[in-house]
């Protein structure tokens, strides 16, 4: 299975996604709105204002979902960049609407340009310093570019330079903190190794405890049957042989012991038919919800192959890790031969017949 997220990757994880944090950011924006409705009441400003500051408000909403919501691991490259796109869009209707309305009334957009900074910090805190430094970079041009525009030098204001130091100084912390993180990163990978270990073990313990338990149920009736008779029959060696078999299952292809691909496969060699089954580990490297699609594709086709096959042989195989297909499935009847190869998403990658 892949890693999760690393500690670095996670510096949000106390509060990413959830609701304390969800709510203080759902109030500052009511709060943006509230103080941009005001502004626009107040001073009377023209319809330019109204659409200006409210499509900059909404893009700053969505800029800030798109931030917060995606879960820590799950943050990466291009939604950092939808964020920082709705940013940059929401700061050019800003800068924009100044320039259009009323370019000497900078101050009354003050709380729209430092929200941008707002988003720029928690993008630091997921895990992509550089594209904060990017939108911030942008916000300044886009400021000196359309702000100076019959401003009279008050484009700029104490504001945004306090919004720039404390990007500053959330970077700064960023670095700092990094060679810890990785410390750290490094004893959370270790203990989850030794867990993901004990785990195994315990499970292959168990699997191996229910395996004993269901062929003592299959077998102790026929061990007395054959104490209490004095004779072997012929039915009774059949019935060991395939209770062998069912052992050797067990061992050579764990991903594949299920209840009903036991029974598939009992029934199509009482009948004859020559199984094999094969699991050298390729499960390992997909996510579970991979590996649950990937089986249960394999299982439903191998045990309506065997359910079907009056003769032949079969033989399901999950390939070691790396190797593509991820697993396959072979079934020979007569002369002729056919392989179906799976993807990892248990889609059926390929047909090949013989």
């Amino acid at each position: 299975m892949t890693r999760g997220p690393s500690l670095r990757e996670s510096i949000a994880e106390p509060v990413v996604g959830r609701m304390p944090l969800l709510a203080v950011i759902a109030g500052y924006m009511v709060a943006l709105a509230a103080v941009v409705a005001v502004v626009g009441i107040e001073g009377a400003q023209s319809w330019q204002h109204w659409i200006g500051s409210g499509l900059a408000v909404i893009l700053y909403g969505i800029a800030f979902a798109a931030t917060l919501l995606p879960r820590p691991g799950r943050f990466g490259r291009r939604p950092a960049a939808v964020a920082l796109g709705l940013v940059v869009a929401a700061q050019t209707a800003t800068w924009v609407t100044i320039a259009v309305d009323d370019p000497s009334a900078v101050s009354a957009y003050q709380p729209l340009i430092a929200t941008a900074y707002v988003v720029y910090v928690m993008i630091v805190f997921r895990n992509h310093l550089g594209l904060a430094w990017l939108g911030a970079a942008i916000s300044l041009l886009l400021a000196f570019a359309l702000g100076t525009q019959g401003t009279d030098g008050q484009w700029w204001s104490s504001l945004q330079t306090t919004c720039v130091i404390v990007l500053a100084v959330v970077t700064a912390a960023y670095f700092a903190m990094t060679p810890l993180l990785g410390e750290i990163d490094a004893l959370a990978v270790r203990r989850k190794r030794l867990d993901d270990e004990r785990g195994a073990a315990g499970a292959e313990v168990a699997a191996r405890v229910r395996r004993i338990e269901r062929i003592d149920d299959r077998v102790r009736p026929i061990l007395e049957a054959i104490r209490e008779s004095g004779r072997v029959s012929e039915a009774d060696v059949r019935f060991a042989r395939l209770t062998e078999a069912r052992l050797r299952d067990g061992i050579r292809a764990p991903a594949l012991d299920s209840d009903r691909v036991r029974e598939s496969v009992w029934r199509a060699r009482s009948r004859g038919v020559s199984v094999i089954l094969l699991d050298d580990g390729g499960l390992r490297e997909l996510e579970v919800e991979e590996a649950s699609s990937l089986l249960s594709a394999l299982t439903d086709l191998l045990a309506a192959e065997l359910d079907a096959l009056p003769a032949g042989e079969v033989v399901a195989r999950v390939a070691p890790p790396g190797r593509a297909p991820i697993a396959s499935l072979t079934v020979a009847l007569n002369e002729a031969r056919r392989r179906t190869e799976f993807a990892r998403d248990g889609r059926v990658a390929r047909v090949v017949q013989a």
